[in-house]
C-alpha cells in the first residue's frame, strides 16, 4: 500500500492534470518518478527512466545545447541550468517511506485556450529564441527540430497538431463572461434605440408650414415667409414707375394675390393738406343723403340666399372682409384691402391691394363715399380675374342697416356689389333711437342687447356685445342678410383655431386680416415707392 506522502503527491500532480496546468504525458511521467522511487507495498519498484533526446545540433559549449539532459543532475556543461536555474528545483528522494522529501519542480502557467503534446513539442524551446540561430520558418512555426527544412517543419506541423479544449469554467472566468454578455446586450439595445431614433421625417406641406412658428422670432418668420414665397402668384396692375419694388404676399401661402396701382402716384412730401377740407360739407351732405335714399330702396332685408353658418348645417365656404389703412406720412394716401378666407378654417386665400386717394371728408353717416369705392374696384377686379375666389358674403368694418337711412357701409357696399353683407362697428352710430346709454344698460342684465327700431314694427336691426377684450362691438345685418344669421356668424369668427393655436380677435377674423394685412402693406412698401 502507498504511504500518506505518496497520495498526497499523487493528488497534487492529480489536480495539476485536471486544472489543465500540465499534459497528461508529464503528469504519466511525474506519476512514474514518484513510484520509481518508492516502490509498490512498501517499496514500490524502481522505474528507470530515459533520458529523452532531443534531435538539436551540436553546438559548442558557449551558446548552445548539446544532445543530451540529465533532468537529476544539478550540474550542466550548457546554458540550460543557467538559463532555468532559477524557474527549476531539485529532486532528492530518500529510500525512506516514512520521511519522504519531494520537491515538486515549478510547473510554468499554459496557454488557457489550449493544451500542447509534450513529446513532440520543446515547451522550452520558446524561452531560448534569443540563442537560437534557426530560420525564419522554424521560428514561426515552433519547431523544436532546428535543423529540420521547411518541409519536414510542415510535416511535423501536420502530425503534431494542436489539441484545443474549451476551457475550464471558473468564477473568476464567469466574471468576464458576464461582462461580456452585458456589454454585448447593451450594444444591442443601443443599435435598436438609434433605429427607433431614425424613424422617417413626415413629409413638410405647404398647409403644414403655415403652422410652423417660433415663439419670440417674429423676424425671423418674417423673412422664412419672404423666402419661400412664390412669386408667380402676384400680379400687379399700373405703377410702371415702381417696377424697382418686388410684391409679395403677405400671409401664409396664399393661391393668389393681386395688387392694384393703376393712376395712383405716391403724395409729395409738402402736400399734406387733406383735400376734404376745401369742400362745403352741407352742399355735400345733401348731395350724398340722395344717393342714400336711392341705394335703399334697392336694400334686401333677409337672408334670401339661406346662408347658414351652424355647424351641422353650414353651407358657406369663403368669406371676405374689407378695410383700409394710411401711412403716417400722408393724409391722402392709402391701402385698401379685399381679402378672402376659407370658412370655418379661417385661412386667407387671396389677398389684394389697391393704393388709393382719399378725397372725400371723413363725415359720421357718410363714410361709404370715402372708402367703398375703392373696395368695389378690387371688388371687380376679383369677381372678373379670379372669380373662383368670390366668396359667400363679406364683412365690412362700419355699419349696416343701424343707420339713419339703413345705408350703412356695407349695406352700401352690398347693394351696388350684390353680395350679402355684414357691417361690424366698434362705435355706435346714434340712429333710430339706439342710443349708447340703451346699450349700456341693456348689456348690466344680459351678455347681449337686441337693436330694435320701434318705427319699423320692432324690426332687429342689430345686436350689441362686448368682444373677448371686452369692449362693445355692433354687429348689424347689410344687404341679403338677417340680424340672426349675422350674429351667428361674427361670434363665429372671434375665436379662431389655426393649428393647434387658438386666436381671440376684437373683431372677425376677416375683417381683422384685412386691417393687418393692409398695415403690413403700407410698413413694407409705402417707404420705397417713388414720388
Amino acid at each position: 500500500m502507498f504511504n500518506d506522502d505518496i497520495d498526497d503527491e499523487l493528488r497534487k500532480i492529480q489536480n495539476l492534470l485536471e486544472s489543465n496546468y500540465i499534459s497528461e504525458e508529464e503528469f504519466k511521467r511525474r506519476k512514474n518518478e514518484i513510484l520509481g522511487v518508492s516502490g509498490n507495498s512498501g517499496n514500490p519498484p524502481t522505474v528507470k527512466t530515459t533520458t529523452p533526446s532531443y534531435g538539436y545540433n551540436n553546438f559548442d559549449n558557449n551558446n548552445n545545447y548539446n544532445n543530451t539532459y540529465d533532468y537529476n543532475s544539478t550540474t550542466s556543461t550548457n546554458d540550460y541550468n543557467n538559463n532555468y536555474s532559477n524557474s527549476t528545483t531539485n529532486v532528492s528522494y530518500s529510500l525512506s517511506t516514512s520521511d519522504m522529501e519531494v520537491d515538486v519542480p515549478v510547473i510554468p502557467i499554459l496557454n488557457s485556450e489550449s493544451t500542447y503534446d509534450y513529446n513532440n513539442y520543446n515547451y522550452y524551446n520558446n524561452n531560448n529564441n534569443n540563442n537560437n540561430n534557426n530560420n525564419n520558418n522554424n521560428n514561426n512555426n515552433n519547431n523544436n527540430n532546428n535543423n529540420n527544412n521547411n518541409n519536414n517543419n510542415n510535416n511535423n506541423n501536420n502530425n503534431n497538431k494542436i489539441k484545443y479544449e474549451e476551457p475550464r469554467k471558473t468564477a473568476f472566468a464567469d466574471m468576464f463572461i458576464t461582462r461580456l454578455k452585458d456589454e454585448v446586450a447593451q450594444k444591442a439595445e443601443n443599435e435598436r434605440s438609434l433605429r427607433e431614433k431614425q424613424v422617417e421625417e413626415p413629409r413638410k406641406t405647404a398647409f403644414a408650414d403655415m403652422f410652423v412658428k417660433k415663439v419670440g422670432d417674429e423676424e425671423s418668420l418674417s423673412k422664412a415667409l419672404e423666402n419661400r414665397m412664390d412669386l408667380n402668384i402676384v400680379e400687379v396692375e399700373g405703377g410702371e414707375t415702381q417696377s424697382h419694388i418686388t410684391f409679395r404676399a403677405l400671409s401664409s401661402n396664399p393661391k393668389k394675390v393681386y395688387v392694384d396701382l393703376k393712376g395712383w402716384v405716391k403724395e409729395s412730401y409738402g402736400n399734406r393738406t387733406d383735400p376734404a377740407s376745401t369742400l362745403d360739407v352741407n352742399d355735400w351732405k345733401q348731395l350724398k343723403m340722395k344717393q342714400q335714399r336711392i341705394l335703399a330702396n334697392r336694400l334686401v332685408w333677409d337672408n334670401v340666399n339661406g346662408l347658414n353658418a351652424s355647424e351641422k348645417n353650414c353651407n358657406i365656404k369663403l368669406v371676405g372682409g374689407c378695410d383700409i389703412s394710411f401711412p403716417k406720412e400722408s393724409k391722402v394716401d392709402a391701402v385698401a384691402s379685399i381679402v378672402v378666407l376659407e370658412y370655418p378654417s379661417c385661412k386667407v386665400v387671396y389677398e389684394s391691394y389697391k393704393m388709393v386717394k382719399l378725397t372725400e371728408p371723413y363725415v359720421a353717416g357718410y363714410l361709404a363715399f370715402r372708402e367703398v369705392p375703392h373696395f368695389l374696384d378690387l371688388w371687380n377686379a376679383l369677381i372678373k380675374k379670379y372669380p373662383q375666389f368670390k366668396p359667400d358674403l363679406m364683412i365690412l368694418d362700419g355699419n349696416g342697416i343701424n343707420h339713419q337711412r339703413s345705408v350703412g357701409a356695407a349695406t352700401h357696399f352690398g347693394i351696388i356689389a350684390d353680395i350679402p353683407t355684414i357691417g361690424v362697428a366698434k362705435t355706435l352710430l346714434v340712429a333710430k333711437g339706439i342710443t349708447p346709454e340703451f346699450i349700456e344698460e341693456g348689456l348690466k342684465r344680459s351678455n347681449n342687447v337686441e337693436m330694435i327700431d320701434k318705427n319699423d314694427n320692432n324690426r332687429i336691426i342689430g345686436n350689441a356685445f362686448r368682444n373677448n377684450d371686452g369692449d362693445i362691438i355692433y354687429v348689424s345685418p347689410g344687404h341679403k342678410m338677417d340680424a340672426y344669421t349675422s350674429l351667428q356668424l361674427v361670434r363665429k369668427c372671434l375665436t379662431t383655431q389655426i393649428g393647434k393655436q387658438v386666436f381671440h380677435r376684437p373683431i372677425p377674423e376677416p375683417t381683422f386680416q384685412a386691417d393687418h394685412l393692409s398695415r403690413v402693406f403700407i410698413k413694407s412698401f409705402y417707404s420705397n415707392f417713388k414720388i
